[in-house]
């Protein structure tokens, strides 16, 4: 009705209606939908308003953003939400909830990008405008605050910080909007993912049970990236505790909703279940199989972190060189993973859990390349 009454004109109303869509679509994971949707309500604000500020431009722009980093174009969504933030900050001033919005969802950019330092620096004071704005600690926004914080410190090994900032997530979830908000799997998801980190990977599996029980309603089936998370979560613990053959089919199959969803396109999850996936059959003796995986993740990192510095693709590197090692390319297993180790100690720091098992396996593929070299010279 909007479109006919503006006879093709850019109409403000058009722009409205299309934006609303756009989150529909994303909260719904058709993102390439999302993408087209508030892409054309962009069009309209900019045609409408070419020059001045607007705060429907900037809220396109932060939606647009985190469009663009669920597709996984990190870079791009920087880009999008960083401008977003400018427009809020010089409309509404610094303090503003939209602000604090766009910061919290560009936190969660950089620590995709792997700059857990920037990245806990925004969430910070994105929990601080929160709090103010709201009044209280038992806010939807505070709690998707506390959320990223969490995500952000699990990250950098603080995992004992990260559950308190769940804890306190989803106390204020569950008191502002009842236990059927979406953000309550999500939240009841993370307590799995933490209790993998602290070591006691059985008590992770009810929670990410539960949370998988509570997406198939919510999004009323298995067809949605909440729920291929869960399973990849899923995966990942069943390998922690042996069982390679649940492990292999849960990965498997969050791998196959992540193309079906995705497409067969880089994707930070796409890669993240390939690596995990890889690290099963490497324990399966399928070695081949295995480095088919860790290869294709290693691809897909390498081409969306654009050579940054990145965590995730170290490990994805010490994943490779340990296939590498048991195929006997004992060499190239070795100088990988020097260099993976030292672009964690760049980005974790040398200190970090994963640091430090990483830099204890490099005396054995230290021994193992200087056995390697040595051998050719025995045999003449």
């Amino acid at each position: 009705l909007h479109e006919a009454l503006a006879d093709e004109k850019p109409a403000v109303e058009v722009c409205k209606d299309l934006f609303a869509l756009g989150r529909i679509a994303l909260n719904e994971g058709r993102y390439d939908e999302a993408l087209a949707l508030l892409t054309r309500s962009l069009d309209i604000i900019v045609a409408l308003v070419p020059q001045g500020e607007h705060p429907q431009r900037a809220r396109t722009l932060r939606e647009l953003g985190v469009c663009r980093r669920l597709r996984g174009e990190l870079l791009e969504a920087e880009a999008l939400l960083t401008e977003a933030e400018a427009r809020f900050s010089r409309i509404f001033g610094a303090q503003h909830v939209e602000r604090a919005q766009a910061l919290n969802e560009l936190a969660g950019v950089r620590q995709a990008l792997g700059d857990l330092q920037g990245a806990e620096r925004l969430a910070q004071e994105a929990l601080v405008a929160f709090v103010a704005y709201a009044g209280t600690p038992w806010h939807l926004d505070v709690a998707t605050a506390r959320y990223q914080l969490a995500v952000i410190l699990r990250q950098r090994g603080e995992v004992a910080g990260a559950r308190v900032q769940v804890e306190q997530a989803l106390d204020a979830a569950t008191r502002a909007a009842g236990q059927r908000h979406p953000i309550v799997p999500v939240l009841v998801h993370e307590l799995g993912v933490l209790a993998l980190g602290e070591g006691e990977p059985a008590k992770g599996l009810p929670y990410v049970e539960q949370a998988l029980a509570l997406w198939r309603a919510l999004h009323g089936g298995e067809v949605h990236p909440d729920y291929a998370a869960g399973l990849h979560t899923l995966g990942t613990l069943k390998r922690a505790m042996g069982d390679l053959p649940g492990a292999r089919a849960a990965l498997t199959e969050s791998l196959r909703l992540k193309t079906q969803i995705l497409g067969d396109v880089p994707h930070p999850d796409r890669a993240a279940t390939l690596n995990n996936l890889g690290a099963v059959l490497l324990k399966l003796g399928e070695h081949d199989e295995a480095r088919r995986c860790f290869l294709g993740c290693l691809a897909m990192e390498t081409a969306l972190y654009g050579g940054r510095d990145n965590a995730n693709v170290a490990m994805s590197a010490v994943n490779l060189a340990q296939v590498e090692r048991v195929l006997g390319a004992h060499v190239a297993a070795r100088d990988r993973l020097r260099a993976a180790a030292a672009t964690l100690e760049r980005t974790l720091g040398a200190d970090h859990p994963t640091t430090v098992a990483v830099n204890g396996l490099l005396p054995t593929f230290e021994a193992a390349a200087a056995a390697a070299a040595a051998a050719p010279k025995a045999e003449a």
